[in-house]
């Protein structure tokens, strides 16, 4: 059985680094994440983290609640997402 956590779950507690990190503590491999979080912690820091802990993302989220405006900036996310999908 494959579990995937969301980030969003856990990201009052735990910044994208600690959480990827308790991932791996507790053998979670696959992951949904954020885009905000990603530009909070840098797109080269998120994808060391992620490849130095053995982390799959399955999900990538860069919309957040549906509002006015908020197309274009998921565009530039989808575009910004391409290097967590190998």
């Amino acid at each position: 059985m494959n579990v995937v956590f969301n980030h969003a779950t856990f990201r009052e507690r735990a910044d994208m680094l600690n959480f990827l990190r308790l991932c791996r503590e507790r053998g979670v491999d696959t992951v949904s994440v954020w885009a905000d979080e990603i530009e909070k912690s840098g797109e080269a820091v998120a994808l060391a983290a992620l490849r130095d802990h053995g982390i799959k993302v399955s999900g990538y989220n860069r919309i957040g609640p549906f509002s006015p405006g908020r197309l274009a900036r998921a565009e530039r996310r989808t575009r910004k997402s391409r290097p967590f999908w190998s």
